[in-house]
Protein backbone atom coordinates (compact mmCIF):
# COMPACT_ATOMS: atom_id res chain seq x y z
CA UNK A 1 0.00 0.00 0.00
CA UNK A 2 1.26 3.41 -0.84
CA UNK A 3 1.70 6.33 1.51
CA UNK A 4 -0.61 9.32 1.04
CA UNK A 5 0.39 12.92 1.48
CA UNK A 6 -1.31 14.78 4.30
CA UNK A 7 -3.23 17.72 2.88
CA UNK A 8 -4.33 20.70 4.96
CA UNK A 9 -8.02 21.55 5.29
CA UNK A 10 -8.67 24.76 3.35
CA UNK A 11 -9.70 28.03 5.01
CA UNK A 12 -9.42 27.44 8.72
CA UNK A 13 -10.01 30.15 11.29
CA UNK A 14 -6.79 31.57 12.69
CA UNK A 15 -7.74 30.82 16.31
CA UNK A 16 -10.39 28.10 16.19
CA UNK A 17 -9.34 26.16 13.12
CA UNK A 18 -12.39 24.12 12.10
CA UNK A 19 -13.99 24.11 15.55
CA UNK A 20 -16.97 26.25 14.54
CA UNK A 21 -17.78 24.03 11.56
CA UNK A 22 -17.27 20.77 13.48
CA UNK A 23 -19.30 21.81 16.52
CA UNK A 24 -21.85 24.01 14.78
CA UNK A 25 -24.00 21.29 13.26
CA UNK A 26 -22.09 21.36 9.98
CA UNK A 27 -20.22 18.08 10.42
CA UNK A 28 -21.61 16.65 7.16
CA UNK A 29 -20.31 19.68 5.25
CA UNK A 30 -16.94 19.33 7.01
CA UNK A 31 -16.62 15.67 5.98
CA UNK A 32 -17.65 16.47 2.39
CA UNK A 33 -14.98 19.16 2.19
CA UNK A 34 -12.40 16.73 3.59
CA UNK A 35 -13.38 14.16 0.94
CA UNK A 36 -12.99 16.81 -1.77
CA UNK A 37 -9.56 17.80 -0.42
CA UNK A 38 -8.00 14.35 -0.40
CA UNK A 39 -7.76 10.91 1.21
CA UNK A 40 -5.87 12.17 4.29
CA UNK A 41 -6.61 15.66 5.60
CA UNK A 42 -5.17 17.55 8.56
CA UNK A 43 -7.53 20.04 10.15
CA UNK A 44 -7.24 21.87 13.43
CA UNK A 45 -9.66 22.24 16.32
CA UNK A 46 -8.26 25.18 18.26
CA UNK A 47 -4.64 24.11 18.90
CA UNK A 48 -5.14 20.34 18.40
CA UNK A 49 -4.56 18.67 15.03
CA UNK A 50 -7.39 16.48 13.74
CA UNK A 51 -6.71 13.95 10.97
CA UNK A 52 -9.59 12.88 8.75
CA UNK A 53 -9.20 9.74 6.64
CA UNK A 54 -11.55 9.47 3.65
CA UNK A 55 -9.62 7.24 1.22
CA UNK A 56 -10.92 3.62 1.19
CA UNK A 57 -7.44 2.06 1.32
CA UNK A 58 -6.41 4.29 4.22
CA UNK A 59 -9.66 3.60 6.08
CA UNK A 60 -8.92 -0.12 5.76
CA UNK A 61 -5.46 0.43 7.23
CA UNK A 62 -6.78 2.46 10.17
CA UNK A 63 -9.70 0.17 11.01
CA UNK A 64 -8.33 -3.27 10.12
CA UNK A 65 -4.75 -3.73 9.01
CA UNK A 66 -2.96 -1.43 11.47
CA UNK A 67 -5.71 -0.73 14.00
CA UNK A 68 -3.46 -1.28 17.02
CA UNK A 69 -1.17 1.52 15.81
CA UNK A 70 -3.88 4.18 16.11
CA UNK A 71 -5.22 5.54 19.38
CA UNK A 72 -8.40 7.57 19.74
CA UNK A 73 -8.37 10.19 22.52
CA UNK A 74 -10.74 9.53 25.42
CA UNK A 75 -12.93 12.50 24.46
CA UNK A 76 -13.59 11.00 21.03
CA UNK A 77 -14.17 7.52 22.45
CA UNK A 78 -17.03 8.96 24.50
CA UNK A 79 -18.83 10.19 21.34
CA UNK A 80 -19.98 6.77 20.14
Amino acid sequence: METSAILDFPRQSLLGGCARMMAGGRMFEFVERCEATGPLVRARMFHKPVYVVTGPELIEQVLLTKAKSFHKPIGLRALH
